[in-house]
């Protein structure tokens, strides 16, 4: 691409060797394809430098990030994948404004395949070789018609997972936005209901694991303000 990118961010979100930004091209005349900014480092996570805008603030849900990538760099689903330019700084542009977030939203008929749970999970796995026939990428934004957030103990540590209801299916996927994350961790284990209409899911499908499966994930609740 070699060129500065503005994009709306929809999940700054954990993973394994550091950090995950996803969001939507922003353009002039509209909204514009998923961006997913990927380092040439292990597998593609950002670093907390990395990510840093004006060499201090950290985006979150609406940031408008100007992103300067050298190419595109799809792996495998993820065809949104674009690597970073680490030589130069992301900037903040402003806001997206909240009132405009069903502008972003997608509507596809089923978040990729269903009928695989894992133990924990409800259709939250994708097996490898569905995977590999995925061509619609790997990230959706999606407003559930039920929500409800849970905080069990799970293998080595705390699991916070949503629960959610999208197009009559039933799903169970594990979180990963920190600050959701840092907020259930405050009041313990539990379960809690949150308006449907005031929250928006980021769904992002990860790249398939040693067990044969992708696993769907939680990437951001936009609008989560606590529980």
């Amino acid at each position: 691409m070699g060129q500065i990118v503005r994009i709306v961010c929809l999940a700054n979100s954990r993973r394994q060797g550091g950090r995950c930004i996803a969001g939507k091209l922003v353009r002039r005349n509209g909204i514009g394809p998923w961006i997913r900014p990927v380092s040439s480092v292990g597998d593609g996570a950002l670093s907390r430098t990395d990510i840093l805008c004006d060499g201090s603030v950290e985006p979150y849900h609406l940031s408008l990030i100007d992103i300067p990538f050298l190419r595109a760099s799809p792996n495998q689903h993820q065809t949104e994948n674009f690597l970073i330019d680490r030589r130069r700084r992301w900037l903040l542009a402003g806001e997206f404004p909240a009132e405009r977030l069903p502008e972003l939203c997608d509507h596809p008929p089923i978040l990729w395949e269903n009928g695989h749970s894992s133990s924990g999970g409800v259709n939250d796995q994708v097996p490898e070789q569905s995977v590999s026939a995925i061509t619609g990428g790997s990230l959706f934004l999606v407003n559930p018609s039920r929500l409800t957030l849970t905080r069990e103990m799970g293998f080595r540590r705390m699991q916070v997972r949503a629960e959610f209801v999208y197009q009559q299916d039933k799903y169970g996927l594990a979180v990963t936005d920190p600050r959701v994350e840092t907020a259930l961790r405050q009041v313990g284990a539990g379960s809690w209901k949150l308006d449907p209409n005031a929250h928006y899911l980021c769904i992002s499908l990860g790249l398939p694991f040693d067990d044969g499966y992708a696993y769907k994930l939680v990437a951001g609740i936009i609008g989560f303000t606590g529980v």
